[in-house]
């Protein structure tokens, strides 16, 4: 700008200023008049509402009155003023905006009133709380009555309301919402009605006190009517709509709820006073569709009951009041699942119909599926009280019964279920009602594959079909069809409850034969009951195979008692009592049982080895008995003694059973035929009757045996009495009895014979054993004594015949068998006598033995060509043997025995065996106080005879010996004598035969060695010969030929001796002297086993000769006259004379007598002498 340019005048600011001040005076007041309008309207309506809900917090925010003359209220809140310090205080009622829509007229201020006159009135973002608080009280009581200005009708439009149910007042849990709530209510003008609900009604503060409201303007009490319609939903309900009206102080509404979902988590959220009243809701999941309506007057006060409701009986609150309501609701469960404590799986797709109406319930074509099954119920009420009568029906299609669906059923059903504990599915079809508070139903179940175990019999009995009837009383069926163990089964029932349980029945029949097994046995005892009589009899008996039920029934007597039958045939069975376990296979037989008596009729059966086993008797259980027994039989309950057992049993009779309260009692009675002797029996028998066996080591096949088991619940051990019999046979084979004794190991075969054992004693008969050439037969026992050991006693009869063979030997005592053997004792010996041994047991590990026999020699000899032959004669023996000592004696009684060719006849003596030791003659102690055995009755004291030895009469004298023996080795030393030894016998025995020959012969010799080892002899005696004339025997002549003496009675030699001892197979002669009245030989030398002899004689003149005091001078030495040397064997011996010949030449004349020298020596050939047989 040009600086030269003139400047304009400022302008004045003053007039903006007002101008702006005009405006801003404008815009407020157009502002601010409805502002300070609204505001005067909210604090008025705030003091009214406050006076009207004195224990209400109230609060507006704003409110303002539009350019319509439309007034909006703001932030409008009604919450509980707390009492109590610490309280909270609780929301009742919020909305968010309120448009009163009217006719603005300030006039009305001057009456108190707002300034405009409502025509309508739009409530939006509407929250009601609604909750119970601790006094029982719910919120929207405080709201009750609604504050009314004015009597003209009026229209209240609710959008977008919530109504929220809380659980409780604490307001801690998400509360349930009802949302989307639209609403009209038309308010009616108001008049005077004395019983309506009016404003003068008292509202109920938090101490449960009232107070009195506003009242109508005229002080006339007014009562309400209004119309209302309401659209709700909400996450539980698809859509619910209402509609009703209030006039005349009557409410009507109807409407309808789709898509209602109730389950236990909403249940959950509903206050707690209903949750608690109506607890079933809990248990249930539906969706459902409602239609209601209701009609009816009420107090201005009415409350909900107290008490809980449950189910149904919510409906019943309707009829409480003044009494007229009138009500209809109609619902449709389109689906829905049911928890119940009675149900054992929950009810699932629920669906049906049902109504509800002032006159009671009707549940219509209702459905659900219970598991599998089909549930289908109609029923009726016909009121709502918990007393009303009930009548439906349901039915049940595939309904799966078993312990979970019983555990639910209350009282009969439930001790139904317990009887039969049936499993499986079935239809059922019941008709039921409750009427003057009693219940009861009828109907049928068809049972479609039921599984049952009867109470009393809980046997499995399986897919059980047919139709069972019943009703109050109890349940029958006249034919169901079912399985046991996979044969079919008929069963027929009829069981009543109470008084008519008298008449209940059962019947099974089966169709073939089923397995036994362990739970067919155990259903022998009713369920939960203490293990009966008769389990613990057919347990005992270890049952296997097959049996039929052909019959069963069980029912009650007319006193009440129960009884009942069973028919049953055993097949391809197999049987062990364990009272004797002997396994019996293939058995068949038939098992009759009534009521306590259990029969077993015709069973036949065998073993592994093809025997033939029958078998009969009874099982009672006196327990169970329907009749006392009868003073006798208690007066006899005694055990029976043993020795009244008749081994020929008949039948047992359980009619004969002794009574008394012995329990139970068990006879049996088993035949058998063709029975073998091997381990099963063995291990049948009782630890006593084992121990006997296991002694005697029995093998073989028995013809016949019988065994009667008897046993009484009070006897420890069950009593057996056995009877065995072995018929004839010509001929041993396997199939024969053979018995080898542990302690004496020697087979014998019993090819006949009998015995009977009752449990303390054996009786043995007619016994006939056999072991090669060896039989023996006897009788005899086996007893028990006090201490409970076993003893055995055997008579062996005349004939019985013992051959000492190898194994008989074998078979002796070790004290003993060696000398046995030695011996080498041929031929049989024939025995009589009696044997007792006292068997093995705990205490006595060892057997002892006794006995008392005669054993008769029958030309036995000694080794198979020794010289001691025809042995023939008797030997006594008596005495025992333990496991410590052994002691025996007898006499020995033989009548003739050959040593070679002598013959010694009439030998008697005794003898004693102690330990092993054979003390023959003189050898033998007096007696003493030896120790009997433990065995019994055996001991020194048996002895009549001591201190003479052994006699026999030999070549017409005596022969005698003494000494000591050890069995077990044979060693001997023993002393050998013979006196007055006729010589002329002595030569006829030794062949050379002289009926002239005269004389006496003696001599003794002692011994030692063992028998059968002649190397080991030893031993030294003397001989004497006198009073003889011996000059004709052969080796004689040769000697007097040798002298040249004429063989002549002047010349014999009458007297010689001689000493010798003995050693080995050599005999060496220190000493041999013969002499005559003419000559004397006086030598020495030896002979050998083989009787090759060498002796040297010298020729002396005898001392009884005169000659002999003519040589007496010239000393001993120049008494020999000739040396004769004898040499060779005995029977053809070498004779050779040295000698002087002048001296024969002078002798010659003195002793005419004396052969020519040249004469011919005469050589007799002779057998060999005693001596050399006695020592070969």
């Amino acid at each position: 700008m040009d600086a030269t340019q003139p400047q304009r005048p400022p302008k004045r600011p003053w007039r903006f200023l007002i101008a702006l001040a005009v405006g801003n005076a404008i815009v407020l007041g157009y502002f601010l008049a409805p502002q300070t309008v609204g505001e005067q309207i909210r604090r008025e309506l705030v003091t009214q509402l406050r006076a009207h809900y004195p224990h209400l917090e109230v609060r507006i925010g704003s409110g303002r009155i539009g350019t319509n003359g439309t007034l909006t209220l703001q932030g409008i809140e009604l919450r509980t003023i707390p009492q109590r310090f610490g309280q909270k205080s609780l929301p009742v009622l919020q909305v968010g905006r309120l448009e009163v829509l009217g006719r603005i007229e300030l006039d009305r201020l001057r009456e108190g009133k707002p300034p405009i006159r409502p025509d309508k009135v739009i409530a939006s973002d509407v929250v009601a709380d609604l909750w119970q608080g601790a006094d029982g009280r719910w919120s929207a009581e405080w709201l009750w009555p609604p504050l009314r200005m004015d009597d003209e009708d009026l229209r209240i439009e609710i959008r977008s309301g919530r109504l929220r149910v809380h659980r409780d007042d604490r307001l801690e849990q998400r509360p349930l919402e009802i949302d989307q709530i639209d609403a009209v209510l038309d308010l009616l003008g108001s008049n005077p009605t004395p019983d309506a609900l009016s404003v003068a009604d008292r509202t109920a503060d938090p101490s449960g006190e009232k107070t009195t409201a506003a009242s109508s303007r005229d002080g006339e009490e007014r009562s309400f009517e209004f119309r209302f319609e309401v659209q709700a939903a909400a996450p539980f309900i698809d859509s619910v709509t209402l509609s009703g009206d209030v006039s005349g102080g009557r409410l009507r509404v109807a409407g309808q709820a789709n898509g209602v979902r109730m389950d236990p988590v909403v249940a959950a959220r509903l206050p707690r006073g209903l949750a608690e009243r109506w607890s079933d809701l809990q248990r249930v999941s539906l969706l459902a569709d409602l239609r209601y309506e209701f009609e009816g007057s009420f107090g201005g006060s009415q409350a909900l009951p107290d008490g809980p409701l449950r189910g149904l009986g919510i409906a019943s609150t309707a009829g409480r009041g003044n009494g007229d309501w009138r009500f209809s609701v109609d619902g449709l469960v389109r689906d829905g699942r049911l928890e119940h404590e009675w149900l054992p799986q929950p009810l699932e797709r629920l669906r049906g119909q049902f109504a509800l109406h002032p006159g009671g319930i009707d549940i219509l074509n209702a459905a659900a599926r219970l598991g599998e099954a089909e549930l289908r119920l109609s029923a009726t009420a016909d009121s709502w009280s918990s007393q009303a009568d009930w009548r439906g029906k349901l039915q049940a299609d595939g309904l799966l019964i078993n312990a979970a669906l019983a555990e639910k059923m209350p009282g009969r059903v439930g001790a139904v279920w317990q009887d039969l504990r049936p499993q499986g599915q079935l239809d059922v079809d019941v008709d039921w009602e409750r009427s003057a508070g009693r219940w009861s139903s009828w109907g049928e179940t068809r049972l479609l594959g039921v599984d049952v175990e009867w109470a009393d019999f809980p046997y499995p009995i399986a897919q059980l079909t047919g139709t069972v009837e019943f009703d109050e009383t109890g349940a029958s069926s006249d034919g169901l069809v079912g399985r046991i163990g996979g044969r079919s089964l008929n069963v027929a029932f009829d069981h009543k409850e109470g008084a008519a349980s008298r008449s209940n029945w059962l019947e099974l029949a089966c169709d073939g034969p089923v397995t036994i097994d362990a739970s067919l046995i155990a259903a022998l005892t009713g369920r939960d009951k203490p293990e009966s009589g008769l389990e613990r009899f057919v347990r005992s008996l270890s049952p296997g195979g097959q049996i039929h039920l052909a019959a069963a029934r069980w029912d009650r007597d007319a006193a009440g008692k129960k009884r009942h039958s069973i028919d049953l045939k055993v097949s391809g069975g197999t049987l062990r009592y364990e009272g004797f376990p002997y396994p019996l296979y293939d058995v068949r037989g038939q098992i009759l049982v009534q009521n306590e008596i259990t029969r077993l009729i015709g069973f036949q059966a065998g073993n592994s080895d093809n025997a033939k086993i029958l078998c009969e008797g009874y099982f009672l259980d006196v327990a169970e008995r329907s009749e006392p027994p009868s003073q006798a039989n208690s007066a006899s309950a005694e055990r029976a003694p043993a020795a009244s057992v008749s081994a020929a049993a008949t039948t047992p009779n359980p009619e004969n059973a002794v009574g008394g309260n012995d329990g139970w009692r068990l006879a049996l009675r088993f035949q058998a035929r063709d029975l073998p002797l091997d381990e099963a029996l063995r291990a049948a028998l009782t630890p006593d009757s084992r121990a006997i066996w296991d002694n005697l080591s029995p093998t073989g096949v028995l013809d016949q045996a019988e065994v009667t088991v008897e046993h009484v619940e009070a006897w420890e051990e069950p009593r057996i009495l056995i009877s065995a019999r072995q018929a004839a046979k010509p001929t041993i084979d396997n199939r024969t009895i053979s018995l080898r004794p542990v302690d004496i190991p020697y087979r014998i075969d019993l090819v006949e014979g009998a015995m009977r054992y009752d449990g303390d004693m054996v009786w043995i008969d007619s016994l006939d054993g056999r072991h090669d050439s060896t039989r023996i037969s006897a009788t005899g026992q086996c007893q028990r004594n006090e201490s409970g050991r076993w003893r055995m006693d055997l008579n062996i009869h005349s004939g019985s015949r013992l051959h000492p063979d190898t194994e008989l030997i074998g078979s002796l005592p070790a004290q003993v068998r060696g000398g046995f053997q030695r011996l080498q004792l041929r031929g049989p010996l024939s025995a009589r006598g009696r044997v007792g041994v006292w068997l093995p047991d705990a205490q006595y590990l060892d057997p002892a033995f006794d006995w008392d026999m005669i054993l008769q020699l029958e030309g036995n000899r000694i080794g198979d060509v020794g010289p001691v032959r025809d042995l023939r004669g008797e030997i006594t023996m008596r005495g025992s043997q333990d496991a410590s000592s052994a002691y025996a004696e007898g006499l020995v009684s033989i009548d003739s025995m050959h040593i070679g060719s002598q013959q010694i006849t009439t030998i008697r003596g005794p003898y004693v065996i102690r330990n092993g030791l054979l003390l023959l003659g003189d050898a033998i102690p007096p007696p003493d106080n030896s120790p009997r055995t433990s065995g019994g009755s055996v001991g020194a004291d048996w002895m009549t005879t001591r201190g003479r030895p052994l006699f026999g009469k030999v070549y017409g004298g005596t022969a005698s010996l003494s000494g000591e023996v050890l069995l077990n080795d044979g060693s001997f030393d023993v002393l050998v004598a013979i006196a007055d030894a006729d010589v002329r016998t002595l030569l006829r025995e030794l062949g050379q035969a002289d009926s002239s020959v005269v004389g006496k012969a003696e001599g003794q010799v002692r011994l030692e060695g063992a028998v059968g080892a002649a190397h080991l002899l030893k031993g030294a005696g003397s001989a004497r010969l006198s009073q003889a004339n011996l000059y004709q025997l052969p080796f004689l002549i040769s000697v007097f030929n040798l002298l040249r003496v004429k063989p002549s009675e002047a010349v014999a030699f009458t007297d010689g001796n001689a000493r010798f001892s003995v050693y080995g197979n050599q005999v060496t002669f220190n000493e041999l002297k013969l002499w005559g009245d003419l000559i004397a030989l006086d030598g020495s030398g030896t002979m050998n086993r083989s009787q090759e002899v060498n002796l040297s004689f010298n020729t002396k003149v005898s001392p009884h000769n005169v000659w002999s005091y003519v040589t007496s001078p010239f000393g001993q030495d120049r008494y020999t006259l000739w040396t004769i040397n004898v040499s060779g064997s005995l029977a053809n011996p070498q004779i050779d004379r040295i000698g002087m010949e002048a001296v024969g030449g002078t002798l010659e004349k003195l002793l005419p007598g004396i052969a020519a020298p040249n004469a011919p020596s005469r050589q007799a050939a002779r057998r060999p002498g005693w001596l050399d047989r006695w020592t070969r």
